[in-house]
């Protein structure tokens, strides 16, 4: 059966967008569920003031009955020791408490089918993900169809150079996507041809060297997660690490101060113009060829390393992401903004401290397990500028390029499966961007290229990056200033929460005064929005009680509250207000407000 190949294309499209649309659905799902919680919360403290309304029924309804009893009751009725009697505010009082009972089922049901939901879009996404394999199927050929023409470039290469080859392929039924291995092809010749001209011995220094006078060329194909790995074996001289260290310092690439491990020498070997051979033939040229299959490579989203080998020889590793309709990706923080890296271009995470800074050189570096990497700041390679609160935060080992390096970032959010879109015509070509995801909840996260952006930041040390993603001289707000929300309404609550929190700023409430007295307690937050009147204990006494502490004192205070007489004034400027605003009140005034508390407070 012949599929057209547009046909083809449109599943894949297809399964993009039924992969997008059930990332939004698991999101709502997941909003769904958190409130659902408060929900149940919200019952709980229902539930108490049900019973507070009982005992407080029963109470009364005892008084008046005992009173009625010690009058004179009319002749044949029953006493009221005899039958019960209730009144009005009973009846009122036993229906609202029914209608709590009836709705707190109703809350249980609907608990249940959401759980069954979030259940069903699990089966789904499981059922997803095995639509996505059949789909990456059907364009994914074995490598033996390209076998016979590995091993004509290598009986070609042999008969040039006049060396006897064994050549292998290891995992020929590996299959691989029809593109990407069109793609790889060339890139693969060249490195066998490398191998048979560069690693390969004469016949007569191998028996010199007490080695077999045929020499041996293996590939290896196979698949480690989302990668294809393709190793480049021979069993020839290796290289010479003292002579590519000779031969970049002639080309000016390192100066002999450079203090640089057999990793960062091999690696050298991938830059532009480098050649260890000072005589060209029809199997190497000089001065191309691996920065040019370094880069078709990368255009694949892949990389190429040169790794040690424990017997004579090199091994070349080319590992090359797989056509997936969604790829793994690291969600992480800079400033108020999210950014997304494929796992893939990613070794490990550590956690913020976990790691010690020092220096190599003039460049600043981080010591992990005897190893050293030199360090970035993701802001500063994206053009947002330095850290300004100098904290440490996770860390992102990477060895995608020439030398180990640390990435330093605001915060780590999850670990996702994103569906990566071209960022289209009109945003052609951005440095450093490989395209952008839509996350469940509808947001644009860019999805960054980290070879490119650490590439260009060699290339070019005191670069600014030519693309704004945002400007921070406008962004004061942080996550780290926190804002304590207290009001007994909970849409109010809610409102300011969404307010505050769409401004940059992180949020929390308290329903009285008496439990945001608990939490500041637990955690000083950076201001404070209260209300005048609430249960247990007001705003007034709330702003008393943390003037009056020395840890407290200085935190801003905005009340904001429903009366507006002179009276109420006064008497909140007494206990220490800050600013005092009325319902209902302007939005952009309160986040003014805001942002000047905040800023008051840190300049002095």
């Amino acid at each position: 059966v012949r599929v057209p190949l547009n046909v083809i294309s449109s599943l894949f499209q297809l399964a993009e967008e039924i992969t997008i649309a059930l990332g939004s659905s698991q999101e709502q799902t997941q909003r769904i569920l958190k409130q659902l919680d408060e929900v149940n919360s919200q019952d709980w403290r229902v539930q108490e003031h049900r019973f507070e309304l009982e005992n407080v029924v029963d109470v009364r309804g005892a008084a008046r009955r005992q009173k009625k009893s010690e009058g004179e009751g009319a002749p044949g009725e029953f006493d009221s020791l005899e039958m019960d009697q209730y009144d009005e505010i009973y009846d009122v009082a036993h229906a609202l408490i029914e209608s709590v009972a009836d709705a707190r089922e109703l809350n249980h049901g609907v608990g249940e089918q959401i759980k069954n939901l979030d259940t069903l879009l699990l089966q789904q996404t499981r059922l997803n993900k095995e639509l996505q394999r059949l789909i990456k199927h059907t364009r994914m050929i074995p490598v033996r169809s390209v076998v016979p023409r590995l091993q004509r470039c290598i009986r070609h290469a042999a008969r040039v150079t006049g060396k006897l080859i064994d050549f292998e392929v290891i995992g020929a039924e590996t299959e691989i996507n029809e593109d990407i291995l069109d793609k790889l092809i060339d890139p693969i010749m060249h490195l066998l041809r490398n191998a048979v001209d560069h690693g390969i011995e004469d016949a007569q220094q191998r028996v010199a060297n007490k080695k077999s006078s045929q020499g041996k060329v293996y590939l290896h194909f196979g698949q480690d997660g989302q990668n294809l790995t393709v190793y480049c074996d021979d069993d020839g001289a290796g290289i010479d690490e003292e002579k590519v260290r000779q031969k970049a310092m002639q080309l000016g690439l390192i100066e002999e101060k450079d203090a640089l491990s057999a990793t960062q020498i091999r690696q050298l070997i991938l830059k532009s113009g480098f050649s260890t051979k000072d005589n060209a033939n029809q199997v190497s040229g000089r001065g191309i060829g691996m920065d040019a299959v370094n880069k078709r490579i990368r255009d694949l989203g892949g990389q190429l390393r040169i790794l040690p080998r424990q017997e004579c020889g090199s091994r070349f590793e080319i590992k090359v992401p797989l056509q997936l309709v969604a790829s793994n990706a690291l969600l992480v923080q800079l400033r108020q903004q999210w950014f997304a890296i494929p796992t893939r271009q990613l070794d490990q995470i550590l956690a913020p401290g976990s790691a010690k800074s020092t220096q190599l050189g003039e460049r600043d570096a981080l010591s992990h397990e005897e190893q050293l990497y030199f360090t970035h700041n993701l802001a500063e390679l994206l053009g947002l500028g330095s850290a300004e609160d100098g904290k440490p935060g996770p860390v992102l080992l990477t060895e995608i390029t020439s030398e180990p390096t640390a990435i330093c970032v605001d915060a780590v959010i999850s670990n996702l499966d994103l569906v990566i879109k071209s960022t289209g015509e009109y945003v052609k070509n951005v440095p450093g961007i490989a395209g952008v995801s839509i996350l469940g909840d509808g947001r644009l996260v860019p999805v960054l290229d980290l070879p490119a952006l650490l590439e260009r930041k060699d290339a070019l040390p005191n670069f600014t990056a030519d693309f704004d993603i945002g400007s921070t001289d406008d962004l004061q707000t942080s996550v780290d200033n926190n804002i304590l929300i207290v009001d007994d309404s909970l849409s109010v609550r809610k409102s300011l929460m969404q307010l505050v929190g769409d401004a940059g700023y992180g949020a929390e409430t308290a329903r009285d005064g008496l439990e945001a007295w608990e939490k500041i307690q637990q955690k000083a937050p950076s201001m404070i929005l209260v209300d005048m009147e609430m249960p247990r204990m007001n705003g007034i006494e709330l702003t008393s009680r943390v003037r009056n502490h020395e840890q407290t004192k200085n935190i801003p205070i905005v009340m904001i509250t429903s009366r507006s007489m002179q009276k109420h004034r006064s008497a909140a400027e007494k206990a220490g207000v800050s600013q005092y605003m009325t319902k209902p009140f302007n939005e952009a005034d309160l986040l003014t407000q805001i942002q000047q508390c905040i800023e008051n407070r840190v300049g002095s």
